[in-house]
């Protein structure tokens, strides 16, 4: 794994700082581009051409995933599955400060997908690497084309040159944040109710993270290895429900400081202890490059 994120900081290296834009107040706009990082309420969201819009969620905001093979179902769901990684779509209206208050974000199930595997680390190595490989090569396709662009009309370069941000923008920032606090809340055998041990840890990891400045706090719940894959996801995602709702109500943490990837599935347990499948690891977690 320290070979593929050692490439996803390769690929960064690089990359034109992007540009904050200001919204105007009142004005209505729709972004699409990358979410970069997330600071609490405030959401960065990159753009084909590198300008970076910061988005700010409320419990007001709408989050919505497409759903089937043209993308007409929408599903809502929990701003707690708003990654860095995710390609996405907002709308919303520009405040006094120059931000644009998210009312609605979409995306679809796959690029989710893609960035669960990317924020969790579960997706195959192999499979990574061939990833990492084509964007390296379309990259230096990009970076040829964009070479002779004075072949090229005007329209064509600026549309290469968005093709090459977005491809680099979708992996970078992804490994900038830092963990700081950690703990592993066990459950019983079919259990979804949290121990006092848990609780206990839970509580200890709020009081650490609410004194914690930029800090984000990061769920992941392991599936068993035996059984129906489905009930077993299932089961992983109502113990990390439990963690959510305790940290919520009892550790005071907002939700959307809250980043749960959900079920990381079998393949993620490490070692042969079946309590190992039977946990929700939490993490506090820091953006440096927000923090300092």
């Amino acid at each position: 794994m320290k070979i593929i994120l050692g490439a996803f900081v390769a690929l960064s290296i690089g990359i034109a700082a992007a540009q904050t834009q200001s919204v105007q107040q009142g004005q209505p706009l729709k972004v699409k581009g990358v979410i970069s990082s997330r600071n609490g309420p405030d959401m960065a969201v990159t753009e084909g051409d590198g300008t970076r819009i910061v988005a700010v969620l409320d419990d007001g905001t709408q989050v919505q995933m497409k759903e089937g093979h043209f993308g007409f179902r929408k599903k809502h769901i929990d701003l707690t599955l708003l990654l860095p990684g995710l390609r996405m779509e907002v709308e919303g209206t520009g405040n006094a400060s120059g931000q644009l208050i998210a009312q609605k974000v979409t995306f679809t199930e796959a690029d989710l997908q893609a960035a669960r595997e990317i924020q969790a680390g579960t997706a195959p190595v192999e499979s990574q690497e061939q990833q990492l490989s084509a964007e390296q090569q379309k990259l230096k396709q990009q970076e040829a084309s964009l070479a002779q662009k004075e072949q090229q009309t005007d329209a064509d370069a600026r549309n290469a040159q968005q093709s090459a941000n977005l491809a680099n923008q979708r992996i970078s920032e992804l490994n900038s944040y830092t963990t700081k606090y950690k703990t592993d809340v066990y459950f019983g055998n079919d259990q979804i109710s949290l121990s006092p041990e848990g609780k206990q840890s839970l509580a200890s990891l709020a009081s650490q993270a609410l004194s914690t400045n930029a800090y984000m706090v990061q769920i992941a719940a392991y599936a068993s290895r035996t059984g129906s894959a489905q009930l077993n996801e299932e089961l992983s995602n109502e113990r990390a429900d439990a963690v959510i709702a305790y940290l919520r109500q009892s550790g005071h943490i907002p939700l959307y400081r809250i980043l749960a990837p959900a079920a990381m599935g079998a393949s993620s347990a490490a070692g042969s202890d079946p309590a190992l499948n039977r946990r929700v690891v939490v993490k506090v977690v820091v953006n440096e490059g927000i923090a300092q």
